[in-house]
Order: structure tokens, then C-alpha cells, then sequence
């Protein structure tokens, strides 16, 4: 079934009108079809955790290195690109367009960037700006669709998109891992009406 791609975007990078949940049976048959994340979202900042103040909290004193760095990869980290690379994960995207196939995702931002990726599960080399280039994956995970990166120094970002029960939010739960401690959160997105 061929799914074509939804309006264009009102928002910054990485979903939209909500298909009707089935009600799976848990008794084998065939997979259910992922959901239609297509759409303009929108950041509830008041329903959404704001990570910030934890890692502040947590913060190793001082530079250093990062614990489960590879051999052989560079062992320090200069503070301020890490800082940068952490605060392009930790800020997230105040609005976004996401719009689906049936083999791949695209978000689109305000400023007309666009990452798109292939939900087969196979990982890839991207480069995003302010990160750099990265190994990504994109994969459904029954309803959800799951987005994995991997960034120097061992560091992980992990992205699991899924509708609120209601079907008028989406939920983005994140973890970050391979520093110095792993960090998860959520952030809610509402829906938004396309402007054309």
C-alpha cells in the first residue's frame, strides 16, 4: 500500500493527522500497519520534561573523558563541542513536519532542512548540523517508529515516536546514553493544523 507524502511543514526537524487505532490481536496474524505520523507538530512546553536542570544537577565537575569511549577513538573531549552536541539533542525541535511513506520518514524544519530517513532498520552515515556526522537508524517497533543515533565518543540518542492515546499528541520519549550517566525524557507534541 502506497502512502503518499502529506503536506509540506510549519516547524523545525523531525509527524500528523491521526489514523484510527485497530485494536491488535495479540493471538499471531499478521502485523498491524504502522501508524500516519504525517503532519505539522507542535512543542507543548508545559506537558513536556525539560532535561536541562538534571543534567546540570548531574554534571561531572570538570572536563574529562567520557566513560565507554572506544579505544583508539579520541579519549578527551573538548567541553565546548560536547556542550553544543548536547544542546542540539537537549533543545529538540519547537515544531516539525513529518511527512511518511511506506519505506521512509522525513522531517522537515522551519529553516527547509529535511532528514530523511529509511525505516528498514539499516543503519546509515548523516551528517546533521551541530552533531556532525552520525550512524542513524530508523525502524517501526510495532506502533512505534524508533530513531537511533550514534555520535563520537560512544555517545546515543535514542528517539521513540508514538500517539497519545487520544491520538491528538504525539509522545517522543528520549534516552541518552554512553556518557557520563543516561538521561531519558518525554516530550509531548500537539497536532497542527497545515497552513496550505
Amino acid at each position: 500500500m502506497k502512502v503518499s507524502p502529506t503536506a509540506l511543514i510549519v516547524g523545525a526537524a523531525l509527524a500528523a493527522p491521526l489514523v484510527s487505532l485497530a485494536a491488535c490481536s495479540s493471538s499471531g496474524g499478521p502485523s498491524p500497519e504502522p501508524p500516519d505520523f504525517s503532519g505539522t507538530w507542535v512543542l507543548n512546553f508545559d506537558e513536556s520534561e525539560d532535561p536541562r536542570a538534571q543534567m546540570q544537577r548531574d554534571r561531572p565537575p570538570g572536563p574529562g573523558t567520557l566513560p565507554g569511549a572506544r579505544p583508539g577513538a579520541r579519549p578527551r573531549v573538548n567541553p565546548e563541542e560536547m556542550q553544543t552536541r548536547m544542546s542540539a539533542i537537549v533543545q529538540g525541535q519547537l515544531a516539525f513536519k513529518l511527512i511518511q511513506t511506506d519505506s521512509t520518514v522525513t522531517f522537515a524544519g522551519a529553516e527547509g532542512a529535511q532528514l530523511v530517513y529509511r525505516t528498514d532498520g539499516r543503519w546509515e552515515v548523516q551528517s546533521v548540523e551541530g552533531l556532525g556526522d552520525i550512524r542513524v537508524r530508523a525502524r517501526w517497533k510495532r506502533r512505534k517508529l524508533v530513531l537511533d543515533r550514534e555520535l563520537e565518543y560512544g555517545l546515543k540518542v535514542s528517539q521513540t515516536y508514538e500517539f497519545a492515546p487520544d491520538g491528538r499528541q504525539l509522545h517522543v520519549k528520549v534516552k541518552i546514553s554512553g556518557g557520563p550517566r543516561t538521561i531519558e525524557f518525554r516530550r509531548v507534541y500537539d497536532a497542527c493544523a497545515d497552513s496550505g
